[in-house]
């Protein structure tokens, strides 16, 4: 029996170990604390994805809603199902497809180059702070509709909702404070653009005048923002940190891609699924599945652990070995099924435009790995503080 907890040390620590262990030995692990279903393995956690039917997203998705239980449920796409999930999805989709988030090329690329170069007379940097968070606030603001000199004010409350205290268990209490200071912000917004959406632009404009449901109340245009921001700007720094390290860790494979930027995209996919950010997320069963023996009833939860499956021998070839050119054709760290991930493709390209710019002004780089920062959170792992050294090109 392995011996399993979310909240764990050895998770927090590194949880790799313990996921091999799952896999190998209770790939489907009930946890009576939670009354949930933990699945570690790829193909197990792709097929009940697929079962959506049998799912539901309405009592929410994070650990803070299933398994701590301490963080509310907001009306967003994230908690929806069904027809009513697919329309609101249809709605907002079109913004971020590739041939859309195509158009905003240019502006991403304006922002990674401007802000690489405020940074080159430093001789090093903050890969997360400095450059990647910059990167994709800016580009959230551009796509949300939001004031761009309001950017460092909306980062600034992002970072305490994944961070925890030492001893406590899930979001603390500066966490929960941001998260109220975000949604009033939004809700003011909301309500200062809503005589004039025109003013706004992006997604605020477009769930400001739809008549999806008779029109999209205040409260629920507020939560979709919150949303947008807190998807938008947290897992991109990390996986853009992440990308670095291995460039740092792996020189032959990270001097290929320099030398070859159309590589990026397979460097950045492979250091996704490497070390994926978002350990876990979940659903409510609605119905009664049957997997390796055991019956997963309808009011339980079930745990998705995306990190786990991304390492499974029995979809990757050597799982714990970095290898940019495998290409697999499917992987999980934008997840799967009717909720897959809506921002992928925007961040492919905030990965690939903050890379082209940053290869094309810093010649030589090097992690200082003992002066990183990292985040030991049950939900979202990744550094909160990369530091970087380099020679200005």
């Amino acid at each position: 029996m392995v011996e399993y907890h979310p909240y764990s040390d050895a998770i927090l620590d590194d949880p790799y170990p313990v996921y091999r262990s799952l896999r190998d030995e209770q790939p489907a692990c009930y946890v009576e604390e939670f009354d949930a279903w933990f699945l570690s393995r790829f193909e197990d956690i792709w097929r009940v994805n697929m079962n959506f039917k049998a799912l539901s997203s309405e009592n929410g998705t994070t650990p803070g809603h299933l398994l701590a239980q301490d963080t509310p449920v907001n009306t967003s796409l994230a908690s929806m199902d069904g027809k009513r999930h697919s329309a609101h999805r249809g709605l907002i989709s079109p913004t971020f497809k590739p041939g859309a988030v195509k158009g905003l090329e240019p502006t991403i690329q304006g922002f990674a180059t401007s802000t690489i170069e405020s940074l080159l007379a430093r001789g090093e940097f903050d890969v997360v702070q400095d450059y990647a968070a910059q990167i994709a606030i800016r580009t959230v603001c551009t796509v949300g509709g939001f004031p761009l000199e309001d950017a460092e004010q909306l980062l600034s409350w992002v970072n305490p909702i994944f961070e925890r205290v030492p001893g406590e268990r899930g979001m603390p209490k500066a966490g929960h404070q941001a998260a109220r200071e975000m949604y009033l912000y939004f809700l003011d917004l909301v309500k200062e653009f809503k005589g004039d959406p025109a003013r706004a632009g992006g997604l605020v404009q477009l769930l400001l005048t739809t008549d999806l449901e008779g029109g999209i109340s205040d409260l629920d245009i507020a939560a979709y923002c919150s949303l947008l921001l807190i998807g938008g700007t947290d897992t991109f720094p990390k996986s853009f940190a992440n990308t670095v390290l291995r460039m740092h860790e792996y020189p032959d494979q990270g001097v290929r891609v320099r030398e070859d930027p159309a590589l990026i995209t397979d460097f950045f996919h492979e250091s996704l699924r490497y070390t994926t950010p978002t350990q876990l997320l979940g659903r409510t069963l609605v119905g009664d599945i049957e997997i390796h023996g055991e019956t997963m009833r309808a009011g339980q939860k079930v745990m998705f652990l995306f990190a786990s499956a991304n390492r499974d021998d029995r979809e990757f070839e050597n799982p714990d070995v970095f290898d940019f050119e495998r290409r697999p054709p499917r992987f999980l760290a934008f997840g799967c099924g009717p909720h897959l991930c809506l921002g992928m493709h925007v961040a492919r390209l905030e990965a690939r435009l903050g890379l082209e710019a940053f290869f094309s002004r810093v010649r030589d780089f090097e992690v200082d790995v003992e002066g990183a920062e990292r985040l030991r959170t049950e939900f979202v792992q990744g550094f909160k503080s990369l530091p970087v050294r380099f020679q200005a090109a």
